[in-house]
């Protein structure tokens, strides 16, 4: 049932003990039916996927013009953007 608490508080939900015992039961109904299903095939295989050794080295680098980007933000705290939080209130 956690899983179900866990996904209701990230879309901000609060459903009562009867709704989340139902999303629970529809939650394994849904994994049990994506483990039935095939390999995809053709294309829209994964065989193709680009491997972790052909992507580039990232670099961090200052941004051109921080000043301006931390002035179209609402909240702004030591020169970064404060964004606040999704779950379990303000930040």
């Amino acid at each position: 049932m956690s899983d179900i608490r866990n996904i209701a508080a990230l879309a901000m939900l609060t459903p009562d003990a009867k709704e989340a015992e139902r999303l629970q039961a529809d939650m394994e109904n849904i994994l049990a039916m994506g483990k039935t299903m095939p390999a995809p095939t053709g294309a829209n295989s994964v065989s193709h996927a680009v491997t972790a050794d052909a992507l580039r080295e990232d670099t961090a680098r200052p941004y051109e013009d921080s000043a301006a980007l931390t002035a179209l933000s609402k909240k702004e705290r030591d020169g970064c953007i404060a964004v606040s939080r999704t779950v379990g209130g303000e930040s």
